[in-house]
């Protein structure tokens, strides 16, 4: 084989090479985000010691998880969850509660009103019953959220450690 050969060989090979590897298409890379996925992660309200804080609604509220919709359909979160670590604290979606194409819903750890935008995980200040109700959810030392479908599968997880903030993005 002289070197004119050999070159269009090797050519030839490097060429068929380059086009079997995997590429990243516009398509795969979309699959890769989940269609709902935790954005923003308020674990620390205020970014004050909450130890040194007392506990109302308000600042049960200031603790929250935007979760947003990806996709350009809606997306219904009826069933799904939000877990802290260990999943000492739960919080299920209500019944037909459906996240709007490309929006985001609030859930925020106090009391309230649900609605497409604002959704409230229930905690209620010191002494109500049962004590999970009671109190922060979220660990200001360090937490991990878990956002699971209705069948219990993970579709995002977010890690947080103590930033001065108290604010996280996922």
């Amino acid at each position: 084989m002289n070197r004119a050969s050999s070159l269009l060989a090797l050519s030839l090979v490097a060429t068929t090479a380059v086009s079997a590897a995997p590429t990243l298409t516009a398509q795969s890379a979309q699959a890769a985000t989940p269609a709902v996925r935790i954005t923003t992660w308020q674990a620390d309200y205020g970014g004050t010691k909450v130890k040194d804080e007392p506990a109302t609604n308000a600042t049960l509220n200031g603790e929250y998880l935007a979760i947003a919709n990806t996709t350009k359909k809606p997306v219904a979160l009826g069933g799904y969850r939000v877990e802290d670590r260990g999943a000492i604290h739960r919080y299920t979606f209500p019944k037909g509660f459906v996240l709007a194409a490309g929006k985001s819903v609030v859930l925020h750890s106090g009391q309230g009103k649900t609605t497409a935008a604002h959704a409230y995980w229930g905690q209620s200040v010191r002494g109500a019953k049962p004590v999970s109700r009671n109190g922060y959810i979220w660990n200001n030392t360090g937490d991990t959220a878990t956002l699971r479908s209705s069948t219990g599968a993970v579709v995002h997880t977010c890690t947080y450690k103590k930033v001065a903030s108290g604010r996280k993005v996922c």
